[in-house]
């Protein structure tokens, strides 16, 4: 789309602030646009339809200032204090880098008092920065949700009147107990939800008041739904039809809580659409009845399918070539791809399938969809093998035009020998997007709402496993990302570089998942276990990651990467016998960021590697893990001044050492000489039955628990954030939390 009023050349600037001054009453006067205002007032800010909201919540400075449907959140609870400020979470509205140009664009930032703050009233209910006389303005006047918010010469179109607040900001406010220096804490955002069976959802809640930062649990969900526990995004796809009482739980830096109870409902898919039917071994094309199936991929790809439709391919036979069906559900009424009848799971082999253009980044697969909603792809068998490799993938759900596309279902699946692409210095691009399922948003301002990947296993890949990605030609670096994200329950193995990358997502949730035997067959590269690039707010919790082999660098279990915002987190998870070891923090990979990682209560066998590329990281939290490296040296390359490593347990090796520049504090060192450390054990912590042999299966780690009587029950140090369950789900006791990944009272 052009971009609105683009031709209209910028007056001189002295010009402009005076036509602002004539039209503005002041700074004062900002409490008096569209209706009368009381200094101190706080709301939402509405254009078009729509909220000014602080993109996932982060409260981080430099986090980027989008518009989304109004909710309620407190990311949409802005503050006017009458001195020409506009605030939410106690931090203001800011022109990036104070720079003067039109489409530069807004951000949260910490309050200065600089003119890149200041705003006042102009004409048609416009919000004018008056150092530079242009006016807060909607990127492109597109009021899709994520769409980011710039400055932008005055021209009174839609996308620049702007609402202000009158009262106090609304929503639903739950029952609070406690509270901390910021005041009661309060849960908002949250209201009865009815959504339905197999399609992927989401909600954002918020809170009120509180101190420091809040962390987030739910119970109640129904099955299927899950929460990020950095800032309680609720995402996933229902399982069971039903209505539940949903309480989510808000809990701040000094332990003062917060809930909020309403009802989620889920509810079958309206009876609507109709079934059409495939069966690839059938003698003649039919016309797509179960009596008359179509007999060919074409058939079904020149059919336009609508809300409640079912495209079934018939089980034990195979499909060759590629099925691109057309058209979209909707949020009552999704589009089923799935099998019938009885035997395996239908096949559709993609017989080598490939895109041959080096310049376009969509890669050809087996099973595709573009710029479509509301799809359930589950139950198929895919393939798209060859003899040799190029950019190819399995399934693949694409989003190229700019647009918001909602309710992706990717569950239950057999993915598998896809001769994708494996050598990174060869193309850089067909290397990362080269998948056996992914889900892509090349051009900036697609994204979707609601995907859920579930359930499926994923093996013998020429590429990576599963992965989110956004435009690989800046990085992963999408300014709009996709939201209610959940890769659950997966396993990928055989694979020849990443197992599970998330990329381009607002508070991904990333769980149960396996990745075991990456890198194999691959040529050269570096990859990751299960890990994030260019996300706010990710969570990745209670997955495992094995046997990864090493081509050139990296071959950790886990990283947190660049063009991060937020908190990048790693909790509950076991990693082993990986050959370049734990975790890779790489803030600076991509567009530098101030970013916070949290590594807690995960186990680690044989892995004894933590390497950071720190420029851009604001800090590392490594607590509560239990580290054993009785048969490897460590190798943890650290920058001093942003690593806090505290109540772990770190097994290793006569001789071996862990570097003295960061900060150690209430740690168990068992077979080396410990760094500097004011609370240092070197007792035996009695673990249950840990010998240093990494066996499959997360289930299998009990043997790190601690015995009674250990002496790292109860002898750590308090963590701030440090609450909730262990791996186990065992609670952590805040004031004096074991020693290690395991918080309960001993076996």
């Amino acid at each position: 789309m052009q971009r609105r009023a683009r031709g209209r050349r910028r007056g001189p600037l002295n010009l402009i602030i005076a036509t602002a001054a004539v039209l503005a009453a002041g700074v004062a006067a900002l409490l008096t646009v569209n209706t009368a205002h009381a200094a101190g007032v706080t709301g939402p800010l509405k254009s078009s339809g729509k909220c000014l909201d602080d993109t996932g919540g982060v409260t981080t400075s430099g986090n980027p200032i989008e518009v989304y449907d109004c909710n309620g959140s407190g990311a949409q609870n802005w503050n006017l204090p009458g001195d020409g400020t506009v605030r939410v979470f106690g931090k203001c509205l800011d022109i990036k880098n104070g720079a003067t140009s039109p489409g530069t664009r807004v951000q949260l930032w910490d309050c200065n008092g600089s003119d890149a703050q200041k705003w006042q009233p102009g004409a048609t209910s416009s919000l004018v920065n008056p150092g530079t006389g242009l006016c807060l303005d909607i990127v492109n006047g597109s009021a899709v949700n994520g769409n980011p918010v710039q400055i932008w010469a005055c021209n009174g179109s839609a996308a620049q009147q702007w609402t202000l607040p009158t009262g106090d900001g609304g929503g639903t406010t739950g029952g609070t107990t406690g509270g901390g220096t910021g005041g009661t804490l309060g849960v908002t955002g949250i209201s009865t939800q009815s959504t339905t069976l197999g399609v992927a959802t989401g909600l954002l809640p918020a809170s009120t008041g509180g101190t420091g930062q809040v962390q987030w649990s739910a119970t109640g969900l129904p099955a299927g739904l899950s929460m990020n526990y950095i800032n309680g995004t609720i995402m996933g796809t229902p399982t069971a039809t039903g209505s539940s009482t949903v309480t989510v739980k808000a809990t701040d830096a000094n332990g003062a809580t917060g809930t909020g109870s309403f009802t989620w409902t889920v509810t079958a898919p309206a009876a609507v659409g109709s079934s059409y039917y495939l069966d690839c071994s059938a003698a003649s094309n039919g016309s797509g009845t179960q009596s008359s199936p179509w007999n060919t991929l074409g058939s079904a790809n020149s059919h336009t399918f609508g809300p409640g439709d079912k495209l079934l391919l018939k089980k034990g036979t195979t499909c060759h070539g590629k099925l691109t069906p057309k058209g979209s559900g909707s949020a009552t009424a999704p589009i089923t791809l799935d099998g019938y009848g009885s035997g395996a799971a239908p096949v559709v082999a993609g017989d080598g399938l490939t895109n041959p253009d080096p310049s376009n980044l969509i890669s050809e697969a087996t099973v595709a969809l573009t710029n479509q909603s509301y799809w359930i792809i589950q139950n198929l068998e895919v393939t798209n093998n060859a003899s040799a490799e190029a950019l190819r993938s399995g399934i693949e759900v694409f989003g190229t035009d700019g647009q918001e596309h909602d309710g992706i279902t990717i569950r239950d699946n057999n993915v598998h020998d896809v001769m994708g692409w494996t050598s990174r210095s060869a193309n850089l691009d067909w290397y990362y997007l080269s998948h056996g399922i992914g889900v892509e948003i090349p051009t900036q301002g697609t994204f979707f709402k609601g995907v859920t990947v579930s359930g499926n296993s994923v093996h013998d890949i020429h590429g990576v496993g599963v992965g989110l990605y956004g435009d690989q030609h800046n990085w992963n670096d999408n300014p709009v990302r996709n939201r209610y994200v959940l890769v659950t329950g997966n396993t990928v193995r055989n694979i020849s570089h990443d197992g599970i990358v998330v990329s381009v997502s607002d508070s991904p949730l990333t769980e149960r998942n396996v990745a075991d035997r990456l890198g194999v067959n691959g040529r050269d590269g570096v990859y990751a276990g299960i890990w994030g690039w260019g996300d706010t707010n990710p969570t990745f919790q209670y997955n495992e990651v094995s046997h990864i082999t090493r081509v050139t660098d990296d071959s950790v279990a886990w990283d947190c990467d660049g063009s991060m915002l937020g908190t990048c987190t790693y909790q509950y998870n076991y990693d082993h016998d990986n050959s370049n070891g734990i975790l890779l923090v790489c803030a600076s990979c991509g567009r530098t960021t101030t970013l916070k990682v949290v590594y807690r209560y995960n186990v680690s066998v044989n892995d004894c590697r933590f390497h950071k590329y720190t420029d851009g990281a604001l800090s590392v939290d490594f607590y509560n893990n239990t580290i054993d490296c009785r048969n490897k040296a460590f190798d943890f390359g650290e920058t001093p001044s942003i690593t806090k490593f505290s109540n772990n347990v770190f097994i290793g090796q006569a001789g071996s050492s862990l570097p003295s520049g960061p900060t150690y504090k209430a740690n168990t060192y068992v077979g080396f000489t410990p760094p500097s450390d004011p609370q240092a054990s070197t007792a035996d912590p009695r673990l249950v039955s840990a010998n240093g042999v990494g066996t499959p299966g997360i289930g299998s780690i009990g043997g790190y628990k601690l015995l009674s009587g250990s002496p790292a029950l109860r002898s750590g140090t308090t963590v701030p954030g440090n609450f909730g369950t262990d791996l186990w789900g065992n609670p952590v006791n805040t004031a004096t939390p074991n020693r290690g990944a395991y918080a309960g009272q001993g076996e």
